[in-house]
């Protein structure tokens, strides 16, 4: 836990750093988020979740743009809203309104995925991974919900923050209007959903539009505090919800490393792995999932280079986003002190590593290009039947080399894009 601690704080000051904050408002917009999410936390499933927040006519989802269970979350709750009766609308930022003739083309089958991309000039106005947010539009479009653009152009409004939530906020008003009993699902940015920000804004628009004043709900994703809070009980692998207030809550669905890694391997431009398979199956510590992953990597270099898949499948997948990682590495394996110290080591790096004598991968970070980097390792150890390192100090040497130009070799033939 304390490295996990450490690391997510590393990778949190690593992102900051490179954040462009010219207004330099960022400072007081977290502070008013740390803020908002504070309170005692009461562990509740998703069906309790769901089950409160079902009169709200509008809530407000925190969004983590760059990590696909943020993306994944909402959807979640949302189904089983509409499982209950409910209709509900998605209003998302990660448009522009004046996308919203595109949105409305392509939500009519009247053009396909690439001119959506095109015409709302997705990369240059937003960026984050459209793999993330496609689940979600995908999600409204098939059950024939509408979806409304909240966003707005930086040429226009500027870099403010308050302008940008006055604007989504007439939207979200005029939303409430046009779709009158719908649930609004607003999906914002997670420093913008605190109660003082845009559910504020909503409340003042709706009083200057003579409109009702709306019931609103907040549900968080992933507080770093509130995981580590459940961490230190040891409760982190079986809560996925928590109330945190009368109108808010927060969905635990990854660790706060893995979220601040996300930022970082997009900022590389590398895309990671699935957490949870589809929308019912709640994100898991089980290895069974990232297997699974390994396993179509194996098979997808394999079949690049000719090589047969027998005897590629005794091999086990381990994550740090398992705090209990340490132990069962010792525990169930029987790792030696040299393995634990290579273990111990690739983690306070954010790396990976493969111990071929007992054939387990350790991702240190779930980017595909981790992930390829040991399946290739995999292979090579045991289509070589390795017996571990040489004696020769020279000859190690040179071993190395080759088993680390190997591994990139795996990540070339995932992502041909590496550099």
């Amino acid at each position: 836990m304390e490295l996990q601690k450490r690391l997510s704080d590393e990778s949190r000051g690593e992102i900051d750093a490179s954040i462009i904050d010219p207004s330099g408002a960022l400072p007081r917009w977290r502070a008013t988020y740390e803020k908002a999410t504070e309170g005692p936390i009461t562990p509740i499933s998703i069906d309790q979740l769901v089950n409160e927040i079902s009169d709200s006519d509008v809530i407000h989802f925190g969004d983590y743009h760059t990590l696909r269970e943020s993306q994944k979350g909402p959807l979640r709750v949302i189904e089983n809203l509409l499982e209950g009766g409910n209709k509900v609308v998605l209003a998302t930022e990660a448009f522009h309104i004046d996308s919203q003739d595109v949105i409305d083309r392509w939500w009519n089958r009247e053009i396909d995925e690439d001119q959506l991309l095109s015409e709302s000039r997705w990369e240059q106005r937003w960026g984050f991974p459209w793999r993330n947010y496609s689940v979600q539009m995908e999600f409204f479009r098939d059950r024939g919900l509408p979806i409304i653009s909240l966003n707005s152009e930086p040429t226009v409004v500027g870099n403010s923050f308050e302008a940008r939530e006055k604007i989504a906020a007439m939207r979200i008003v005029e939303a409430l209007r046009d779709h009158d009993g719908a649930i609004l699902a607003v999906i914002f940015g997670d420093l913008h959903v605190a109660a003082q920000h845009l559910p504020s804004s909503v409340t003042d628009m709706a009083n200057r539009a003579g409109h009702r004043v709306p019931n609103q709900t907040t549900v968080f994703q992933n507080i770093d505090r509130v995981y580590w809070e459940l961490a230190s009980q040891g409760l982190e692998q079986q809560v996925s919800a928590v109330r945190i207030g009368n109108d808010r809550y927060c969905m635990v669905n990854t660790t706060p490393l893995v979220k601040h890694q996300s930022y970082l391997n997009w900022q590389l431009n590398e895309d990671v792995l699935e957490e949870s398979m589809g929308l019912q199956q709640l994100p898991a510590i089980s290895s069974s999932i990232m297997s699974d992953q390994v396993w179509m990597l194996i098979e997808t270099i394999c079949g690049y280079l000719e090589i047969p898949t027998d005897g590629l499948d005794g091999y086990t997948v381990h994550t740090g986003r398992n705090l209990d990682l340490l132990d069962n590495l010792r525990e169930a394996h029987k790792l030696d002190d040299s393995q634990m110290e290579l273990v111990n080591a690739q983690l306070e790096l954010e790396e990976s590593c493969y111990l071929s004598q007992v054939q387990i991968i350790v991702l240190g970070n779930l980017s595909i290009r981790h992930a390829a980097e040991e399946a290739a390792h995999h292979i090579n150890s045991v289509l070589c039947a390795d017996s571990g390192r040489a004696n020769d100090p020279i000859e190690h040497f040179y071993e190395i080399a080759m088993r680390e130009a190997i591994g990139y070799i795996g990540t070339k033939i995932i992502d041909h894009k590496r550099s």
